[in-house]
């Protein structure tokens, strides 16, 4: 072989354009068109991420400013919080019943609309309203039913037994119960349960009078 037919490794290596540098060695520069269109398409993706992410954040956004309305009892503030929540996730059954105790601790209360809430969060819990198997909801159930009055006292009767079955302490139930048996004249069996609503500072105050009144009235008999 000639000298003339070898190849020099150097040269033909060196003969080679460089990625990203012009062929006179200088690096290659993106024209502005190009920037822009990059930039453009970060901002789009960017606001489309955003986009997406903003139903989570305000369903975060209401729970957390509906949870802060019911820790200091302002039940009317907290309410649309959880409209807005329940609206976005129907099956949030948690906060259905959040929903209704809202309603049933209004001045006045308003049980048609506890009634609804937690005949909803029933369903969601995947549980039939005519077979409540979930103590402190019956219990809450009960009580919408007596505030509901006429037509409704043996549905009360019938959710706040099974939830003191289930619950002999529940104070709410043992109150409602003996509301019950207090309109039915049943004076011995509604100061039993109305002593056992008493470990609720609130409703120990509401239970007082009433005790009183049971006792004017088995003394005048």
């Amino acid at each position: 072989m000639s000298p003339k037919s070898e190849k020099n490794p150097k040269q033909t290596s060196q003969s080679r354009p460089v990625p990203g540098a012009d062929l006179d060695g200088t690096s290659v520069k993106a024209s502005p068109a190009v920037v822009a269109a990059i930039l453009g398409s970060f901002i789009i993706i960017s606001a489309f991420v955003l986009w997406l992410s903003l139903p989570g954040y305000l369903v975060q956004w209401h729970t957390s400013k509906a949870e802060a309305a019911i820790s200091e009892r302002r039940f009317a503030q907290a309410i649309p919080h959880l409209l807005f929540v329940t609206g976005k996730f129907p099956l949030a059954w948690s906060r259905l019943a959040q929903l209704g105790d809202c309603y049933l601790e209004l001045e006045p209360p308003q049980p048609q609309q506890a009634l609804d809430a937690y005949t909803q969060c029933l369903k969601a819990y995947g549980q039939s309203p005519n077979g409540v198997d979930k103590p402190d909801l019956a219990a809450k159930l009960g009580r919408t039913h007596y505030l509901l009055g006429a037509g409704h006292e043996d549905e009360a009767r019938k959710l706040l037994a099974s939830a003191i079955k289930a619950n002999p302490n529940d104070p709410y139930a043992n109150f409602y119960i003996g509301l019950l048996y207090l309109q039915q004249k049943s004076y011995g069996r509604a100061a039993f349960f109305l002593q056992g609503a008493t470990s609720d500072p609130v409703l120990a105050a509401k239970c007082q009078p009433l005790v009183e009144q049971i006792r004017r009235e088995m003394l005048g008999s």
